[in-house]
């Protein structure tokens, strides 16, 4: 009776991997993906960014490599809509690719797939399979902390843009050309030139001063600095001028710091701007909140940067 119940055990365990065997396909795919709420350009920017992989994984990384649940994972380069994921321990080897699509809406998804041929091994291909598993679940606690990141428009941007109405209906303006970079005092004694023909003109500022600069040329620099008024006024012959503004949409965001910072928050609107297939009808500019004269500490100026939309 014994040695019967061991044979009808053997001949279920030899049946069970039999069919294992014959149903596990010859190629073993270990896939997983998430949805983002965000444009591929600008989840590809961060996907192939080194400096955000530690961020984006949730994971500690050290030269592109991070270890998660056993396994060794290596980004070894980037494709057009993706990376190349070399995954290994002390047994396996596999390259995986982590690919980026676009979807509607300003959306997208990241698709994670890596594939094997399977053993002729019976044993060997059983635990190919279970391996495969295995990697499908690591894949998905990774593409999940990805996901939470891109998910905040911050971390894509390194700031927040949001979109508004633009309030200012009139302004006067000055430009004027500099062989080098504008300092401040070139900048505010512009500001106090205009502010002083609109009180002549019995007009009252409305807002901050708008600063734009502009490489001309690749030698000298263009700087058009403007305020925003509460009148029609007429310009002067000293050239400034008076625009009027339609009330459109804009893109704004506020930040705070110096030059470095400021160049960094100009870099993200332009991001920003191709990533969502906006055109600008009109000059960028900055908003100087903070009078950069009185304060000298670059680290305490605040200022908005702004980019007309349509």
């Amino acid at each position: 009776m014994k040695k019967r119940f061991i044979l009808i055990t053997v001949a279920c365990a030899l049946l069970l991997i039999l069919s294992l065997y014959i149903f596990i396909p010859g190629k073993l795919t270990s896939s997983a993906s998430v949805l983002v709420n965000a444009t591929s350009s600008g989840v590809y920017r961060c996907l192939t960014d080194k400096n955000q992989l530690q961020q984006l994984s949730g994971i500690p990384v050290t030269e592109n490599t991070f270890v998660y649940d056993g396994e060794q994972y290596m980004v070894n380069g980037k494709i057009i809509d993706g990376l190349i994921v070399h995954i290994k321990n002390e047994d396996s080897f596999t390259t995986s690719v982590i690919r980026v699509l676009p979807l509607e809406n300003d959306s997208s998804a990241i698709v994670w797939e890596s594939s094997i041929a399977a053993s002729a091994n019976p044993f060997t291909k059983i635990s190919q399979y279970f391996y495969g598993k295995k990697l499908s679940k690591n894949m998905s606690y990774i593409l999940t902390n990805m996901q939470q990141y891109l998910n905040k428009e911050e971390n894509i941007y390194g700031l927040s843009i949001k979109k508004d109405k633009i309030t200012d209906s009139l302004l006067i303006y000055l430009k004027s050309a500099y062989q080098i970079y504008p300092t401040n005092e070139n900048i505010y004694q512009t500001i106090s030139q205009l502010q002083s023909y609109a009180a002549s003109q019995g007009a009252h500022t409305t807002n901050n001063p708008m600063l734009n600069i502009t490489q001309s040329g690749g030698s000298g620099y263009v700087t058009t600095v403007a305020i925003p008024i509460d009148k029609d006024i007429e310009g002067t012959g000293g050239g400034i001028e008076l625009k009027s503004l339609v009330q459109g949409n804009i893109l704004v965001t506020e930040i705070k710091g110096g030059p470095a910072t400021i160049l960094n928050a100009w870099n993200a609107m332009q991001n920003y701007l191709t990533d969502h297939g906006y055109e600008s009808p009109g000059i960028p500019y900055q908003s100087l909140i903070t009078n950069r004269i009185t304060e000298k500490d670059t680290a305490k100026w605040t200022s908005t940067i702004s980019c007309p939309i349509y």
